[in-house]
């Protein structure tokens, strides 16, 4: 429920601090005082375009709050918790213009948000009806919604519009996909016969540096094998140049003095440690130079091996160890492109799924439009009669569509149908219904789309344009009794329809032509004050007792 309303600098409004409270309020003025300023500044908390226009003049920035009371399991209470903001069942909404900037300030409970975030939210709080609004009734996408609302099967609605898109975004793929077939065709074909031959070789991580040294070993096996026995000649051989002789010569030494000097003998064990590891490595060089001798065989396939990797190397213009990351990579391209080739199959498949679900989704949305059209319509009828349209009724034409003309939207035309006359057919509410009718119209249907389930908050400007006498009060006792359920404000210039408010704010306009500047004030009327004000809307300028006696009745009769 709106709780409160501050603006500041905001169109012709310096400051307001307004407090509403549960019932029927109602907001009342001269002609072109501002009674709507209200109604804009709350459709800007709600997520509105804004415009540097509605600052007030010679202000750099204007400021707008409104602070709801909000229930836990209420829809409100649910999306704060769902987007992580503080919620202790007060919600502070504030929206700040700037004029040099252009900055749009947005805030819920303190933290910044966007305005979209205003928008999602605003829908849970209140609904507000401008005077478009009517107009906009006869828009079939208005008509629309007030039987979804009716329906009250928003998740079903949601599940369509996806299956649609999705079938939209499919469509568009295999079109793409058509046009780029015979171009990933051809790369296939080169990447089979690429891969293929990479296949064959397998070339493996750290195989090419394995065969150039097997490669430099064999080349040399001879020179090699020469060399590894005069290693071990040198280590351990016969001669008295080696150094096992030397080292054997110095133990022997060391084992004729070390009788004199004990702190020797751990250098003869030193010693004989190292003659035994000379020992050791002479032996491991006679034996690979044994295994290093020439294998014609095997040197002619390294080299093969070795020559093919560095062609297929040049061949792809990569260095020779990038020659497997490289065959990685050209066979995971042809596995997209195969499967990518494949697509259009799959995603066949994948259409003729969606089709399916939306056919099947879109009937149940019919079949719940008719049956909410069928009650909506009912309870409309029941409300025109009350406000001065007897015989009048509502009906709602429903078709199916040609399969062409499917959309997110469903698959039927869905239109409303009236009379406000007995004995008239039906037409079209936009060729039938005139203004006033129009404006009744609207206010039936938002109390009969509402009844099951209102908003905490709903706003009306002047939904009782070019209606007056009897049926002016009758609106007005319809305003009062939903206000007896839930909090309605109405903008409205018909004492008949202010007399049935439960709150009454007046606003006026004050012009200091010396200072030329415009003020709008606006306050709540008690008692006597109410009663002028009545008098006012019923007889202008100049009030006379009759004026205010009939202002009392009025007052008495809502009462």
């Amino acid at each position: 429920m709106l709780q409160q309303l501050i603006i500041s600098n905001f169109a012709t409004i310096e400051s307001l601090n307004l407090e509403f409270n549960h019932g029927f309020s109602v907001i009342t003025g001269e002609t072109g005082a501002g009674k709507s300023i209200m109604l804009d500044a709350l459709t800007l908390l709600m997520g509105a375009r804004s415009e540097t226009r509605l600052i007030r003049h010679g202000k750099d920035s204007c400021n707008i709050s409104a602070v709801f009371t909000t229930t836990p399991d209420s829809p409100a209470s649910k999306w704060l918790t769902a987007q992580g903001i503080y919620n202790d069942g007060t919600c502070i909404i504030r929206r700040v213009l700037n004029r040099i900037s252009q900055d749009n300030k947005c805030f819920i409970n303190d933290q910044p948000v966007t305005v979209t975030s205003l928008g999602d939210l605003g829908q849970h709080l209140i609904d507000i009806h401008g005077q478009k609004d009517h107009q906009a009734l006869l828009k079939l996408p208005a008509q629309r919604a007030s039987i979804d609302r009716r329906a009250g099967h928003e998740p079903i609605l949601i599940k369509m519009r996806e299956t649609f898109r999705e079938m939209a975004t499919v469509r568009q793929s295999l079109q793409q996909m058509a046009s780029s077939q015979q171009a990933v065709a051809d790369r296939i074909e080169l990447l089979l016969f690429q891969v293929n031959e990479l296949d064959e070789f397998t070339p493996l991580e750290q195989q090419f540096n394995a065969l150039e040294q097997d490669y430099k070993r064999l080349a040399n096996a001879a020179e090699l094998g020469e060399g590894m026995l005069q290693v071990a000649d040198l280590l351990a051989g016969d001669s008295d140049n080696s150094c096992n002789y030397a080292i054997t010569t110095a133990i022997s030494v060391l084992n004729r003095i070390q009788r004199y000097d004990d702190q020797l003998r751990p250098h003869t064990f030193q010693l004989q440690s190292s003659s035994d590891q000379l020992h050791e490595i002479a032996n491991e060089m006679r034996r690979h130079s044994e295994s290093t001798s020439a294998d014609p065989e095997s040197f002619a396939k390294i080299e093969s091996r070795l020559n093919q990797w560095i062609n297929l190397s040049r061949k792809h213009r990569i260095a020779e160890v990038d020659l497997p990351d490289l065959h990685q990579k050209l066979a995971e391209e042809l596995g997209s492109l195969q499967q990518a080739h494949t697509a259009p199959e799959s995603l066949q498949l994948r259409l003729s799924e969606l089709e399916k679900n939306y056919i099947q989704l879109a009937n149940q949305v019919m079949n719940n439009r008719i049956e909410a059209s069928s009650s909506l319509c009912e309870a409309v009828s029941e409300q025109m009669q009350l406000l001065g349209m007897t015989g009048g009724r509502l009906e709602v034409e429903i078709h199916e569509l040609p399969e062409e003309r499917y959309s997110e939207n469903g698959i039927e035309h869905l239109e409303f149908m009236v009379t406000t006359n007995p004995g008239m057919p039906p037409g079209s509410l936009r060729k039938t219904a005139s203004g006033g009718e129009l404006s009744r119209i609207s206010l039936a249907i938002e109390v009969a789309a509402e009844g099951a389930s209102l908003k905490p908050t709903m706003m009306f400007d002047e939904v009782d344009a070019g209606v007056g006498g009897e049926i002016a009060e009758i609106v007005g006792d319809r305003l009062r009794s939903i206000g007896n359920n839930a909090q309605v404000i109405s903008v409205t210039h018909l004492p008949q329809v202010a007399a049935q408010g439960h709150h009454h704010f007046r606003v006026k306009k004050i012009t200091d032509l010396e200072a030329s500047t415009v003020h709008t004030n606006v306050r709540q009327l008690t008692g006597e004050q109410r009663r002028a004000e009545i008098a006012r809307m019923l007889g202008g300028r100049d009030i006379t007792n009759t004026t205010l006696a009939h202002a009392q009745e009025l007052l008495s009769k809502a009462i």
